[in-house]
């Protein structure tokens, strides 16, 4: 960017710009036609869809066997699924020459009336991106734990073994997010949104932007929330790209899916002791082990 040599340009102590009636784009901007210096931009209206469920099925009991032997049990069954869904169209705008104030609380900017921001003639269709996620994961998992009270007053006083199991399987498959050109500028031909049919495009207007704190100097015409929420991936093609273009949703392809299998035991056992006078001191401890098989 620079600052038009004819504009009104203010500038710190150090050299760093303050503000300027007219900050120009140096680069390249297909769209811009006649508007030197006007700014090439991406607008995007976006949707996505998540839908998560979780059944977890539990059973547990205790098994008082004697008044010194109890035995503990439980098994559990989860299944959980996971789908999500994105979809976002985007379109190419220009913006001409606009003024930025950055000695104002909140910075502001400003365009001159009539922006092309708002005028469908002015903007083209530029590229749809697609995205899917589909997660599985299904777990069954049972445990047992046995607790023998064997005294209260010699050496050994109890013992405690137990193990666990679990069965893990998870799918996971997810789609690029895939990003397809429509009419972008690096294109033969674009595509503008004044030729969409009734109801593909919106004015927004941004009333609550950053909370009502700035207010943005023009409306913008992006693609509607309807058309993105469609998902129509082929016809939005067929309508706004290139011509014979029949991008349709992509596809789950081998390298997007995975497996995952997991299994998990574990055995533990544990004698307790005690001493109640040993040299003269109370003595009482544990020692045993334990085993995981992952």
């Amino acid at each position: 960017y620079t600052v038009s040599p004819t504009g009104h340009n203010v500038f710190g102590s150090n050299g760093t710009l303050l503000s300027t009636n007219e900050l120009q784009f140096t680069g390249w901007n297909p769209l811009a036609g006649s508007v030197s210096g006007a700014s090439l931009a991406s607008g995007d209206t976006g949707v996505n869809e998540t839908y998560n469920r979780t059944t977890d099925y539990a059973l547990a009991l205790d098994w008082h066997l004697t008044d010194r032997v109890k035995l503990a049990s439980a098994l559990q069954y989860v299944e959980s699924t996971s789908h999500f869904k994105s979809f976002d169209i985007f379109t190419q705008d220009s913006i001409p020459p606009f003024g930025l104030d950055l000695t104002t609380r909140v910075p502001t900017w400003t365009l001159a009336p009539g922006s092309t921001l708002a005028d469908p003639a002015q903007s083209a269709w530029e590229a749809t991106m697609d995205h899917y996620e589909q997660h599985k994961g299904i777990e069954v998992a049972g445990n047992a734990d046995l607790e023998v009270k064997l005294s209260d007053e010699a050496f050994l006083r109890g013992l405690k073994v137990g193990a666990r199991v679990a069965n893990r399987q998870e799918q996971d498959n997810l789609t690029t997010y895939n990003w397809t050109a429509l009419s972008p500028v690096f294109d033969p031909i674009q595509n503008y949104l004044s030729t969409a049919a009734p109801g593909d495009t919106t004015l927004w207007t941004f009333p609550n932007f950053f909370r009502g704190q700035v207010g943005l100097p023009s409306a913008v015409i992006l693609p509607s929330i309807a058309l993105a929420n469609s998902y129509n991936v082929l016809g939005i093609h067929q309508r706004y790209g290139q011509p014979g273009d029949t991008q349709g949703p992509t596809p789950f392809i081998p390298s997007d899916l995975s497996y995952g299998h997991t299994k998990n035991q574990a055995a533990y056992f544990m004698l307790s002791f005690g001493e109640d006078s040993a040299l003269g001191v109370p003595m009482y401890g544990n020692f045993g082990a334990r085993v995981v098989h992952y």
